[in-house]
């Protein structure tokens, strides 16, 4: 069997990330990449030495599988594009920003193992301690969930222009409070502010469960930029026999330059270099997704899944509109 042959939809940041990823690993064949704008391609065919698609129609005619990495709110037609020309797909999270647009998704693949959402935390290994605490009842029965995920305000300048904190940093917790317990979150209560754009920059969720756990999301692009780093995460599960408690921060190494003139914390788990590769959860990921994807089986992180997060934050929406 041949290489999989895969391109990229998307040439921004997680684009690029994404097709460097490609590029080293052994049953992959990077083919090329595609984006609306020609400044982003161009420097992307510079640096990758690979092909430049001017049409989708045109990659997906030289291609088994994409990634999409479009913003999140763009996700939609190229998705429904490649599905229908039988071409397998992942997709960088939220799967989109309705549960319409999801529901059309889910029902254009040829079968479900087509379609791959990028929740990357699901191959953190810090969640995965978290998951075998829970899953293997050592904490007893649950009594509350507090999981936090908050960025820089220059951060929030650019994301919000098209979308809210819940959508682009709520989408990962609630997937992965999904995946630690194996519940679904049954009803949704929120409060919000925009502080410093004209979405929601700072939300609080207060969630129940379908087992009634109580669980408390804070999402926030609220960060001064010039704190040591821009991301504040973490997750405190407490049971009846114990809790666990999972520092999400990076804050393992601390760079200190001359040039950038405070000490930066530096990646160790999402896509940090060892040599000239990137590794951890992106790895990871698009590993796992090469390899359902030359198998034909069904992805770790199923079309339902992403959808599934995509509901839970429209709930937390349409809830702080409701009560302005």
């Amino acid at each position: 069997m041949g290489k999989l042959r895969v391109g990229v939809i998307g040439l921004g940041m997680m684009g690029v990330f994404h097709a460097k990823v490609y590029k080293d690993l052994p049953d992959v064949e990077l083919v090329g990449g595609y984006d609306v704008n020609p400044a982003p391609a161009e420097k992307f065919a510079n640096e990758l030495s690979v092909k430049i698609f001017t049409t989708l129609d045109g990659m997906f005619n030289e291609v088994d599988a994409v990634s999409v990495c479009t913003p999140d709110h763009l996700h939609k037609e190229p998705v429904l594009k490649a599905l229908d020309a039988g071409v397998r797909c992942l997709v960088e999270k939220p799967l989109a920003t309705s549960s319409a647009d999801c529901g059309e998704m889910l029902a254009a693949r040829p079968d479900s193992t087509y379609l791959m959402v990028g929740h990357p935390l699901r191959f953190d290994p810090r969640v995965w301690h978290a998951r075998r605490a829970v899953q293997s009842g050592a904490l007893g029965e649950l009594c509350s969930i507090f999981i936090w995920r908050n960025n820089t305000r220059s951060s929030g300048a650019k994301i919000c222009q098209y979308a809210s904190v819940a959508w682009f940093l709520g989408s990962h917790d609630i997937d992965a409070l999904h995946f630690i317990t194996g519940k679904k979150v049954a009803k949704v209560k929120a409060t919000g502010r925009k502080l410093f754009t004209p979405h929601y920059d700072y939300i609080v969720a207060n969630l129940e469960l379908e087992d009634g756990t109580l669980v408390t999301l804070e999402n926030g692009f609220t960060l001064p930029d010039t704190r040591f780093t821009g991301l504040d995460s973490g997750i405190k599960i407490i049971g009846e026999k114990g809790m666990i408690e999972v520092d999400m921060n990076h804050n393992s190494v601390r760079l200190t330059t001359q040039d950038a003139g405070r000490s930066l914390m530096q990646d160790t788990h999402h896509w940090p270099m060892i040599g000239n590769e990137y590794h951890g959860d992106l790895r990871l990921e698009l590993e796992a997704f090469a390899q359902t994807a030359i198998n034909k089986e069904a992805p770790p992180v199923t079309g339902e899944d992403g959808a599934d997060a995509v509901r839970v934050v429209e709930l937390i929406m349409a809830y702080l509109d409701e009560h302005k």
